[in-house]
C-alpha cells in the first residue's frame, strides 16, 4: 500500500513539473512574441517619422521650385507686357509708315517668344514616394500634384500652339521674301516695309499671335502665379 502511494506520489510529481514546464515555455514564447511586436512597432513608428522627415523635404524643395519658378513667369509676363503696346498700335492701325520704319521690334513681333519651364525637381521627387499610404492620403499631396499635372499640361499645349505660329511665319517668309536672310540676321530690309506695313496679311498674323499670347498664355501664367501663392501659404504652414 505504502509503495502504492509512493508511485502515485512520484507520477503527480513528474506530472507537476511537467504542468510548471509548460507555463515557463508559454510564459517565454509570450515574452518573445511581445518583444517581436514591440520591436515591429518601434520600427514602424521609425520608418513612419522618417518617411514624415522625408516627405517635408521633399514639401520643401516644392516650395523651393515654385518660388522660382514664379520670378520667372513674372519675367516673361513683364516682356510681354512691355510688347503690347506695339501689338495693339499696329492692331488698330496706330503708326503711320515712318513711325513704323522707326519701331525695331515690330517686324519681330510674331517671330520669338518666352518659354516658360517648370521645374519638377521636387514634383518628382514627391511622385517617388506615391506608394507611401500617408502621402497618398495626404490632401496638399494631392493638391501639388494636380497642380503641377495641370499647370505643365496647360504651358505645354500654348507653347506648342506659340511655336507653331512661330515656324509657320518663317517657314512662310523663308519661301516667298529675298528679304528673310536679312531679318534672320537682324537687318531690316526697305523694301520689307511694304509687307509689314502695308499688307493686311502681316496685320491678321500679328492679330492671331496677339491672341494666343494675351488671350492664352497670359492667363495661363497668371493662373500658375495665383495657385502657386496658396500652395506655398499650405506648405509653409506644414513644414512650420
Amino acid at each position: 500500500m505504502i509503495k502504492f502511494f509512493k508511485n502515485k506520489r512520484k507520477e503527480f510529481l513528474k506530472k507537476d513539473k511537467l504542468v510548471n514546464y509548460l507555463k515557463y515555455a508559454f510564459g517565454e514564447i509570450i515574452l518573445v512574441v511581445v518583444g517581436i511586436l514591440i520591436a515591429v512597432s518601434i520600427n514602424n513608428w521609425n520608418e513612419d517619422r522618417k518617411q514624415k522627415k522625408n516627405i517635408n523635404n521633399i514639401l520643401a524643395i516644392v516650395a523651393e521650385d515654385i518660388k522660382n519658378d514664379t520670378i520667372e513667369a513674372n519675367k516673361i509676363l513683364k516682356s510681354y507686357n512691355d510688347k503690347k503696346a506695339y501689338f495693339l498700335k499696329i492692331m488698330n492701325d496706330g503708326y503711320t509708315k515712318e513711325e513704323f520704319m522707326d519701331c525695331k521690334s515690330c517686324p519681330y513681333l510674331i517671330t520669338n517668344s518666352y518659354p516658360f519651364t517648370i521645374n519638377k525637381r521636387g514634383y518628382d521627387l514627391l511622385n517617388e514616394y506615391a506608394d507611401y499610404s500617408e502621402a497618398n492620403q495626404d490632401s496638399l499631396v494631392f493638391q501639388i500634384n494636380n497642380f503641377y499635372t495641370t499647370s505643365i499640361q496647360n504651358v505645354n499645349r500654348i507653347h506648342n500652339f506659340i511655336d507653331d505660329d512661330i515656324r509657320s511665319n518663317m517657314k512662310e517668309w523663308s519661301d516667298k521674301y529675298p528679304w528673310f536672310l536679312k531679318l534672320f540676321n537682324g537687318e531690316i530690309d526697305k523694301n520689307s516695309y511694304d509687307y509689314f506695313y502695308a499688307d493686311p496679311i502681316y496685320k491678321n498674323k500679328v492679330v492671331y499671335h496677339y491672341a494666343l499670347i494675351y488671350r492664352s498664355f497670359i492667363p495661363v501664367l497668371e493662373g500658375f502665379n495665383e495657385k502657386s501663392k496658396v500652395l506655398l501659404e499650405k506648405i509653409d504652414g506644414r513644414l512650420k
